[in-house]
């Protein structure tokens, strides 16, 4: 399930085309402290984490805070 304050792009210089989404927090959520840069690991490790980072990502939007991952 998607959200309306998440915007998947490509950034990155000379074509690099790294992946990333920004998560925003919702308008009504309490200004968090600093915004979080969530990296995705690598390897096999990197199919078990994607939902937990996902979710973590969600969880810290609805606290205040900015993330990308």
């Amino acid at each position: 399930m998607s959200d309306a304050r998440e915007e998947a792009f490509y950034f990155g210089s000379n074509g690099a085309g790294i992946y990333g989404v920004l998560h925003r927090p919702a308008p009504d959520a309490q200004p968090g402290g600093p915004a979080w840069v969530l990296c995705q690991p690598f390897g096999e490790e990197a199919g078990f984490a994607q939902r937990t980072m996902l979710q973590w990502a969600r969880v810290l939007c609805d606290q205040g805070h900015w993330v990308l991952r």
